[in-house]
């Protein structure tokens, strides 16, 4: 086999077409170096010989006859065979003197390049040693790990490789320092792409499958997350979804799917009860309200009794069994109606926060009888209410420890009067009114409650903002609010064919807001002054900005802060950011009463 493989190197060098130039300088350099001449004599000479012809055909062959007769016996050559040999000797002897001249001729040039070859291949020599000794080759694996750990989160497309695989490939210290930490491959996370889906279905199926079990083998014993996003899926192929978790079931304690019909559902969690011991968290989300009712497998988690924090995007909900009254956290992205949310929430007496997005449309809908429920627990409330009908009371519902709610709508028009008589706001911190309608009386009513507020953003419809105008000149007494310590608003812009302008309104409702929160301090001066804490920061936001508005909201800020520096020292100061007017010179002058108002209040 070695000769074998010698003799097809030399018949590939011999192959090789001839060198010239700079290619016989090369040639030489990694094959003949050692043979450079050093004979003065052989240079001399090349001002007198001529360059040989090469061989031709004829005398090719014929020393090649000859060669090949004589080689094979011990028979003496003839007189004509003699004659070939003679020619071909004195043919190469030719050859072979012209060769020495032309090495001696370029014997700097391929010095030269030796000792560039030389160089190049030392420095690279000293880069491998360097690059051994390396600090970066001294990290931990703690601290790798910790490097790594930042494409733990990164979402996996089947048929292609994570960057986490990518990382255990390039070396063993790096693989180790992967491998060795078991919290990079807790958590998972597969999206299947738009792209590619009808080619090969059953490819990338039996693809999603085999990746949680190789994925999470890494992760040991620690609690597992995983999410899959198959939103483009029409139909989910079987190969993919039966048996997809089974290695992972005992501890996975966060789930997450998202499919496009509720009966792809069905397909990835067709699960006896009690194969979820683990589960904390649940996420499930399609993106389409169709398909057969979900009762017949949502018996799955009821025998979750670790599952605390669900939310669910899924219709119609109310049919999905659940074990609602373990649950702390619930967030219902999906429409609800009142009376849906209703029969829901009431089974949820431990929840801690609750997000939920409530319709009200039915103008013949009975006022809600619940039967009274109390939420000792509940610290965050969210309500993203629809409708054009007023939301009614909903007397029977609790929250004596609710410290952040929000009541938002989108469509300008929903009044929430008596909606917020639902709720006590004694123990509340935080107030988020969000474009809604509500009247000066109930809202005055409301924030008499509020004793403890420290938070309050009012976005209204910018129409509406004159109730704070009529409290201002019918001397309504407003609510103490002697915690504030932020106030912020957004107020839309003008809109075309309204008479009322916005900004006509903002400064009113500002100097409303301070005169809740400092009426109960006007005798006490002498206090006011020497405490900071009594001075709030508010903060005035508006969603659209103009160059004509800058200057001005800058001048303004600066006339408060210069306002309460001279009556109050080392205070925080009252800010007003407002970001823009819709009629600057108006509201300009507007603000200037407010400052006037100020100096009153605190002279």
């Amino acid at each position: 086999m070695v000769r074998k493989r010698k003799a097809r190197r030399t018949a590939d060098i011999l192959s090789d077409p001839p060198l010239s130039g700079s290619q016989t300088t090369s040639h030489f350099d990694s094959q003949a170096s050692m043979l450079l001449p050093t004979d003065a004599d052989v240079v001399a000479d090349a001002k007198v010989l001529s360059p040989p012809a090469l061989f031709n055909d004829e005398l090719s062959e014929k020393a090649r006859i000859v060669a090949e007769r004589l080689g094979d016996n011990n028979a003496t050559p003839s007189n004509a065979d003699l004659r070939v040999l003679d020619s071909a000797v004195e043919h190469l002897d030719s050859m072979i003197t012209l060769c020495k001249i032309n090495i001696a001729l370029h014997r700097g040039e391929v010095n030269s390049v030796i000792r560039e070859m030389q160089l190049l291949e030392m420095q690279k020599q000293r880069n491998f040693f360097a690059a051994l000794r390396s600090p970066l080759r001294c990290f931990p694996d703690e601290i790798l790990a910790h490097v790594f750990s930042f494409h733990a989160g990164e979402e996996v497309v089947p048929l292609t490789t994570p960057t986490l695989v990518i990382v255990i490939q390039v070396c063993r210290l790096w693989r180790n320092a992967c491998l060795g930490c078991p919290t990079l491959w807790a958590s998972l996370s597969i999206v299947i792409p738009r792209r590619g889906l009808v080619a090969i279905p059953s490819k990338l199926g039996a693809a999603v499958k085999r990746i949680p079990g190789g994925w999470f083998k890494h992760a040991k014993d620690l609690p597992l997350h995983f999410s899959l996003d198959a939103t483009y899926f029409d139909h989910v192929p079987p190969i993919m979804a039966s048996g997809l978790l089974d290695s992972v079931l005992p501890n996975l304690v966060d789930l997450r799917v998202t499919v496009k019909v509720i009966d792809q559902l069905y397909t990835f969690l067709r699960l006896p009860p009690g194969t979820l011991p683990a589960l904390r968290s649940i996420n499930l989300r399609c993106t389409q309200p169709k398909g057969t009712p979900i009762a017949i497998y949502s018996v799955l988690f009821k025998s979750c009794t670790h599952l605390q924090k669900a939310t669910l995007e899924i219709f119609p909900l109310t049919e999905f069994s659940f074990p609602w009254s373990q649950l702390s956290y619930l967030d219902t992205p999906s429409l609800l109606a009142l009376p849906e949310w209703l029969s829901i929430i009431v089974q949820c007496p431990r929840l801690e926060v609750g997000h939920f997005y409530i319709c009200v449309n039915d103008k013949y809908m009975p006022r809600p009888n619940v039967k009274p429920t109390t939420f000792p627990q509940m610290k965050t409330l969210t309500l993203d209410l629809e409708g054009l009908l007023p939301i009614p009371l909903v007397p029977g519902l609790r929250f004596p420890a609710l410290r952040d709610l929000t009541i938002s709508t989108d469509n300008l028009t929903l009044q929430v009067n008596h909606f917020l008589d639902s709720f006590d706001g004694s123990s509340l911190r935080r107030l988020s009114l969000a474009r809604v309608i509500v009247d000066p009386v109930p809202l005055n009513q409301f924030l008499t409650t509020c004793n403890a507020l420290e938070e309050l953003l009012i976005d209204l419809p910018h129409e509406d903002l004159n109730i704070f105008r009529t409290l201002l000149s019918g001397g309504t007494t407003g609510p103490s609010l002697p915690n504030l310590t932020s106030f912020t608003t957004c107020v839309v812009a003008q809109r075309s064919g309204h008479t009322r302008d916005a900004a006509v309104y903002t400064p009113d409702l500002a100097e409303v807001i301070l005169r809740w929160h400092l009426q109960h301090r006007l005798t006490h001066a002498t206090v006011l002054v020497n405490e900071k804490s009594d001075v709030a920061a508010f903060q005035w936001h508006r969603e659209f900005t103009t160059d004509a508005g800058k200057a001005l909201v800058q001048d303004l800020i600066s006339s408060l802060n210069g306002c309460i520096y001279d009556e109050v020292e080392n205070a925080n100061g009252l800010i007003l950011d407002m970001r823009s007017f819709s009629d600057t010179r108006r509201a300009y002058s507007l603000s200037k009463s407010v400052l006037q108002h100020m100096s009153t209040w605190l002279g």
